[in-house]
């Protein structure tokens, strides 16, 4: 049985097919690429996935179990977080209260004496302790996704769905990241990325799914992915070599 399964999902905002019949799975432990053109309709599958949206026709399941009918909070503290393709932080909070959110809200969803701790040591894990009583909004960008990470994780997730947040950054802030998902991933959880960052995509993804106006046109690993026709015609472009 699959961690994380979708069965013919489809989406239509009037009558355009954001998602089409889109079949897809994810393993426990793996890095799942999330890529194509811009309104391939990537962000559109995570909000079906997180339960921002419900799938007409198709289901999605979780563990076994159909989630694609549930709300998104309790999806989330069933195991699935994500982040945003925009930023979507408390600014006037400090970065500490935006992560203790996230763990009082995910799979506890109470106050506990060692909370602080928790919090503690996720700054130290994205490296944002040095910042912890920083307000959010006077960070930089790269920090700014890194509190959404945090905050994700916090909730305690065993699938966290991670939407561009290698996009804006620099080429040593890139590296971070790109470190950063490694790191995530050896703690145990599954992760899927939205990127168009195709160095980090090619360097951490063990299997990517390519989107095409709504539909899924391939799936493989990086290899693959990058020597397949139709995706390099859609998305990827010839080789300059």
């Amino acid at each position: 049985m699959h961690l994380l399964e979708g069965k013919g999902v489809t989406i239509h905002f009037g009558g355009l097919a954001a998602v089409s019949d889109v079949d897809f799975y994810l393993d426990k432990g793996e890095v799942v690429g999330l890529i194509g053109p811009n309104g391939a309709g990537k962000t559109t599958l995570f909000n079906l996935v997180s339960g921002a949206l419900k799938p007409n026709p198709g289901e999605i399941l979780f563990k076994g179990k159909k989630i694609n009918r549930m709300p998104a909070y309790k999806i989330c503290r069933m195991g699935i977080a994500r982040t945003f393709q925009t930023v979507k932080i408390f600014g006037n909070m400090p970065v500490v209260d935006n992560v203790k959110i996230g763990l009082l809200f995910g799979a506890h969803g109470k106050i506990k004496k060692d909370t602080n701790a928790e919090v503690k040591n996720l700054l130290e894990f994205v490296g944002l302790d040095d910042v912890a009583n920083t307000p959010a909004r006077d960070l930089t960008l790269a920090h700014q996704k890194r509190i959404e990470v945090a905050r994700a994780l916090a909730t305690q997730p065993e699938i966290l769905l991670l939407d561009e947040i290698m996009a804006g950054l620099n080429p040593t802030e890139l590296v971070e990241a790109m470190e950063l998902v490694k790191k995530i991933q050896k703690k145990g959880v599954t992760v899927v990325m939205i990127e168009h960052v195709m160095k980090a995509i090619m360097g951490i993804c063990d299997r990517i799914t390519v989107l095409d106006y709504g539909k899924k046109i391939a799936e493989g690993t990086p290899q693959e992915i990058t020597t397949n026709k139709k995706v390099i015609e859609v998305y990827l472009g010839e080789s300059d070599a």
